[in-house]
């Protein structure tokens, strides 16, 4: 069977990226720890997550002390400029607390050895969760066929004649580009469209996709107030930075 066109604008595309760029290899993590950088990463750059969840590292314990810390705390380590700062840590807090509830615990020990329609399924259900944020813990952490896709990814691929139009669903892009590329290639594929979208601007799109609405919970988190010294911001990139 031929390859439709976009299928070869598609093939034509890695090739492009994969002949410019040669991205580092994703990072061994545990799935809430992979979880906490895919909500860091989604709608902002790989450069950024991996800068923001560095220095959350540095100011906290680990990933249950971020779970628990005030949100206006985490925001001060992130910095004015993170993009969707506020929505993306309430989003993140309600799925970690969720998985806590699920697991006793912040590991989800509970699928390790799971299908993965179940692990896929476990990560769905978990509120505040995103699509983006699914794919990249299932790719990821625990190996399935899944290649994260966010609004700016579907405008430049639209652009590329990949996607149909700027305003595809991310879903409706993933399920094309996982009929396209095989489950051996994903991480790779992923990576070079993470990387070729990361130095790209946004194009401009005909309908902005607007994300889900904010968790349930997003009200109650911003009402209590830190009585805690807030910590100095330590991470890089576009993470909040002291002036020389």
């Amino acid at each position: 069977m031929k390859q439709d066109a976009r299928a070869k604008k598609l093939a034509a595309l890695l090739k492009k990226i994969a002949a410019r760029k040669t991205p580092e290899e994703a990072p061994p993590r545990d799935a809430s720890a992979q979880m906490v950088v895919a909500f860091l990463q989604w709608r902002a750059t790989r450069r950024q997550a991996e800068a923001a969840f560095e220095a959350l590292l540095a100011e906290m314990v680990d990933i249950n002390e971020l779970r628990v810390s005030h949100l206006e705390e985490v925001l001060h380590v992130l910095g004015d400029d993170y993009p969707l700062a506020e929505q993306r840590m309430l989003r993140m807090r309600e799925a970690l607390n969720e998985v806590f509830r699920r697991e006793h615990g912040i590991a989800m020990a509970s699928i390790e050895s799971k299908s993965k329609k179940e692990q896929r399924s476990y990560l769905e259900t978990l509120p505040g969760i995103t699509p983006y944020v699914v794919s990249q813990v299932m790719l990821l952490a625990f190996g399935g066929h899944a290649i994260p896709v966010d609004e700016k990814l579907v405008a430049l691929l639209a652009r590329e004649g990949v996607a149909e139009a700027d305003d595809t669903p991310p879903a409706e892009v993933e399920s094309y580009l996982l009929r396209q590329i095989k489950a051996g290639e994903a991480a790779d594929a992923h990576l070079l469209l993470q990387a070729w979208s990361d130095s790209l601007k946004t194009p401009a799109v005909k309908k902005a996709a607007s994300p889900a609405a904010k968790p349930a919970a997003a009200s109650r988190s911003t009402k209590k107030k830190s009585t805690k010294k807030k910590p100095a911001s330590r991470a890089a990139g576009s993470v909040k930075k002291k002036k020389k």
